[in-house]
């Protein structure tokens, strides 16, 4: 084999902490049932104090301080990755 063909090797996957269907790097911060969650350098998720990167909205990631809804509800996304209600201005 040529060296050529040597280094042509399958790229690895990147490993990743998995919720609903969407993948987090280590450190990443994201509610998961009543706390927040931390993606550890292991990849798997443990509880922290750590405020949340965002919410979970209908399987959408949402950065803290986003504000989702229509007319006449709106709800902002929390520190604590919970969504609170607001009302349109």
């Amino acid at each position: 084999a040529s060296s050529a063909a040597i280094a042509q090797q399958a790229p690895l996957e990147q490993q990743r902490c998995w919720l609903g269907g969407m993948g987090y790097s280590p450190g990443a911060t994201v509610r998961a049932s009543d706390s927040v969650m931390m993606c550890s350098p292991a990849f798997v998720w443990e509880a922290t104090k750590a405020s949340a990167w965002g919410c979970i909205y209908k399987g959408e990631f949402y950065s803290v301080g986003a504000i989702t809804g229509g007319d006449l509800a709106w709800n902002e996304c929390q520190p604590d990755g919970t969504w609170r209600w607001i009302s349109p201005k």
